[in-house]
């Protein structure tokens, strides 16, 4: 016999491995058998054979008595069955909500005077003249639009709308740039929008207000 000297398998023949992987065994001599046990439980037997042939047939009866116990039957009481609860009513209430009127917001009425118009006239004047004509081809449609504050610088510069001429949207672009700051405006005007209008047609170019 051969034990796995990891997880203890016994082999009648040594394996080279065991089923765990290991590959070390140990040897195990087989046990030999005790019959002095086997001769000592049969002499025990033959005594107590010889003593009952010694004492005869002598039988003694005992009489066991068994006393039944009725245990009297437990009474079994049947649970009520719950009463079904009536479900609460719920209400629903409904929720009006007043719609508020919408106010719409009064138009604002510019009134051009003559001294903010000329102060317009000027300003467009100063922006063409940082317009470089040469760099821009074909033709082509393009506006802008802009608010002057009170220091005079121009505020919220963009396009209102551009041209598919790449080349006029570019050079009208770097216009606006050139020209951060003008003249403070006069009191006559409010902040308003200044909308200006560049067009182009093959060398002939019109700005005009808006």
């Amino acid at each position: 016999m051969y034990k796995c000297s990891e997880c203890g398998a016994e082999y009648k023949t040594k394996p080279d491995y065991c089923d765990c992987g290991n590959d070390r065994f140990e040897t195990i001599e087989p046990k030999k058998k005790d019959y002095s046990v086997l001769f000592l439980l049969l002499c025990v037997i033959l005594s107590v054979v010889i003593l009952s042939f010694s004492t005869g047939n002598k039988t003694t009866e005992t009489k066991t008595e068994t006393k039944t116990t009725t245990t009297p039957p437990t009474k079994i009481t049947p649970i009520p069955e719950p009463k079904p609860q009536p479900k609460p009513i719920i209400q629903q209430k409904t929720i009006t909500t007043q719609q508020k009127p919408v106010i719409k917001p009064k138009p604002v009425i510019v009134v051009n005077t003559k001294e903010a118009q000329d102060y317009k006239i000027k300003l467009r004047n100063a922006l063409f003249l940082k317009l470089d004509v040469t760099n821009i081809q074909g033709s082509g449609k393009c506006g802008i639009q802009f608010s002057v504050n009170q220091e005079g610088k121009l505020i919220n510069r963009a396009f209102s709308f551009q041209s598919d001429n790449k080349t006029l949207n570019d050079e009208v672009y770097k216009m606006l740039m050139r020209m951060p700051k003008y003249d403070t405006p006069p009191q006559s005007y409010k902040g308003e929008l200044i909308k200006i209008t560049i067009e182009f047609n093959n060398g002939e170019y019109e700005i005009s207000l808006r």
